[in-house]
């Protein structure tokens, strides 16, 4: 069963845990003035977490959503 729009939903949830890494970012650099080194280690953990998920999400799309030609092999 194909899902409409699934290529899009895969991009777009890339694209939110580049965002949430994005935006905390300043956190780790300038949160010394405002958070605890405890929060911004756990901050990094889950910044850590999203990059694996990344990583397994492109993995995915390319997997799933790559064309391919008439031998079965990936178009580039």
């Amino acid at each position: 069963m194909r899902i409409p729009g699934a290529k899009y939903l895969t991009t777009a949830q890339i694209v939110q845990f580049m965002t949430g890494i994005t935006m905390t970012l300043g956190v780790q650099f300038y949160g010394s003035q405002c958070d605890s080194e405890a929060s911004r280690f756990a901050l990094a953990g889950i910044q850590l977490y999203a990059v694996g998920l990344i990583v397994l999400f492109s993995l995915f799309f390319g997997t799933k959503y790559k064309k391919k030609d008439g031998k079965g092999k990936k178009k580039d």
